[in-house]
């Protein structure tokens, strides 16, 4: 008999080591996924009055880019020229994604009508040394020429938070049953 209720013991605590890994694998997929949907909403959603900043008003695209980057999650932003260089960057933008240092990422190889490469979207998870961040960058288009990209870095910090809160939720539940 005592056996049998080990066996049940050690199943149940495999059970739960499982349904753990799978809710929190789970979980960090839907944030990470609404990170970028909101990354590109927010960046979607002001390329048009970005690109008509860019070259003639650099007091609002600065305006522009620091309102962008008042949400509580998001660490900084910069403007960058298709030549890489630094048009507008908020204060606390990481200097490992700054328009150089992001920018072999963004250009594609082909050329567009002899222009040089192309720029393209970008998304992807890094770690720095304060935590795991999303970094989104993404081409501004003025009349059909792209003109630069925009660098969005959001925290990913409150993610692994609430993963570790589903965890806790988990093995509270199991530990109940």
């Amino acid at each position: 008999m005592a056996r049998v209720i080990l066996a049940l013991i050690l199943g149940l605590a495999v059970l739960t080591w499982a349904v753990s890994g799978i809710v929190q694998t789970t979980a960090r997929q839907w944030f990470e996924r609404d990170v970028v949907s909101r990354a590109r909403l927010a960046l979607v959603g002001a390329n048009q009055s970005l690109a008509a900043a860019w070259h003639w008003a650099p007091e609002d695209l600065a305006r522009q880019l620091t309102d962008i980057a008042r949400d509580e999650h998001v660490i900084g932003i910069a403007a960058c020229d298709a030549d890489l260089t630094v048009r507008y960057s908020t204060t606390g933008f990481p200097e490992e994604f700054r328009c150089p240092a992001i920018g072999w990422r963004v250009r594609g190889p082909e050329l567009v009508a002899g222009e040089g490469p192309s720029l393209r979207e970008l998304a992807t998870v890094a770690t720095l040394p304060t935590g795991r961040v999303h970094v989104t960058a993404m081409p501004v288009t003025n009349l059909g020429q792209q003109v630069g990209f925009v660098v969005l870095v959001h925290d990913l910090s409150y993610i692994d938070r609430r993963e570790a809160q589903a965890r806790t939720f988990v093995l509270f539940a199991a530990g109940l049953l």
